[in-house]
């Protein structure tokens, strides 16, 4: 083999490496587990040839406090992420419910309400403990934002949990002086490091993450592959490339602490005298974080197992678009292509 064949192979496998070793490291791995200090609070990651497979209470290795008569029971979350993450070729969108979880076992949430609304800030901010995180009607607690009161610990470089997706979220301290910026950041509110790629949690919308990079295979996952570079999905205010969310049109279960992405238990149907905000689903064109409607009757809600995510919604696929610039892949390109240059002049000298 001559000179410019090896060096050709060589950088060829490095871009490999570069490209494909983006599933969550040993340390990563050895950084989830709970302090012992609370009662019912657990996480374990089992591995096999292709997937991670995370057990986790949902409980949090942390003080709590109750809103609303919201407390935490344990979830038994069951989470399935490959080793390696594959890229969505269109990014997917962000169902309510857990989206993530912590290194400790707890949710990570998108930043909405149940009713569609921002649950960090502004009017339609909900309530969080002292912790930075709240419970669900149905007990799982979950956080909407960076915990940095009992969770986060802003280090350097710190690990905080795993999308869904397979690929790893950081705080965002990037150095002892620097917190990443926005501006660093592509829609899905990550970047590529050292050639992997991982989400950052910020103190700014959307908080964790905008949409999903990767592929989905967790089975209670719901999302549809079909975001958009240049549009967000999420409506309630103008905002840039910076502010971007693409949340599901059909959530699963488990949103916000103050309903979650079913409908408030004293808003369903079956309640013949409703609080005046209720959603007024029986109208032709029901607002959005309505539960979709019967085919067959067209003024009552669909069954629990209608609305159960299917293979269709798990993972469906879409044309190409335009999105962030893969850097790993593209910088090995311009290598490969440098030196297959140099190698051909030193051939013909």
């Amino acid at each position: 083999m001559t000179i410019g064949g090896i060096l050709l192979t060589a950088t060829s496998l490095i871009c490999i490496s570069l490209k494909f070793t983006t599933a969550l490291t040993d340390v990563e791995i050895g950084k989830f587990g709970v302090s012992g200090n609370f009662s019912g609070a657990s996480v374990s990651v089992e591995t096999n040839s292709a997937n991670h497979t995370i057990r986790a209470s949902g409980i949090p290795d942390h003080e709590t406090q109750t809103f609303n008569n919201n407390y935490p029971t344990a979830q038994n979350y069951v989470i399935t992420i490959p080793k390696t993450p594959t890229h969505a070729t269109v990014t997917g969108c962000l169902s309510l419910g857990a989206i993530g979880i912590t290194r400790t076992g707890v949710a990570i949430y998108n930043p909405l309400t149940g009713g569609l609304d921002n649950a960090v800030e502004g009017a339609t901010q909900e309530q969080f403990d002292s912790c930075d995180g709240h419970a669900s009607p149905g007990g799982a607690y979950h956080y909407h934002k960076l915990p940095d009161s009992c969770l986060y610990r802003g280090e350097v470089d710190e690990f905080i949990g795993v999308a869904v997706d397979g690929f790893p979220i950081y705080g965002p301290r990037i150095s002892e002086t620097d917190e990443i910026s926005e501006d660093e950041l592509d829609i899905c509110h990550g970047k590529y490091v050292n050639g992997a790629y991982r989400y950052y949690v910020t103190k700014i919308f959307p908080y964790f993450m905008g949409c999903f990079k990767g592929v989905v295979i967790n089975e209670r996952t719901v999302t549809q592959y079909d975001c958009s570079a240049n549009t967000s999905r999420w409506d309630r205010q103008s905002f840039n490339h910076a502010f971007y969310l693409c949340h599901c049109e059909t959530t699963g279960g488990g949103g916000g602490g103050g309903g979650g992405g079913q409908m408030r238990p004293e808003c369903r149907p079956e309640n013949p005298n409703p609080p005046s905000d209720c959603p007024d689903c029986s109208d032709p064109n029901p607002p959005r974080h309505c539960p979709p409607m019967s085919s067959t009757h067209p003024n009552s809600m669909m069954s629990s197992a209608s609305r159960m995510p299917t293979s269709s919604n798990v993972r469906v696929t879409g044309p190409s678009v335009t999105g962030p610039v893969d850097t790993a892949s593209y910088g090995c390109r311009i290598s490969i292509w440098l030196i297959i240059g140099v190698a051909s002049l030193l051939f013909f000298v």
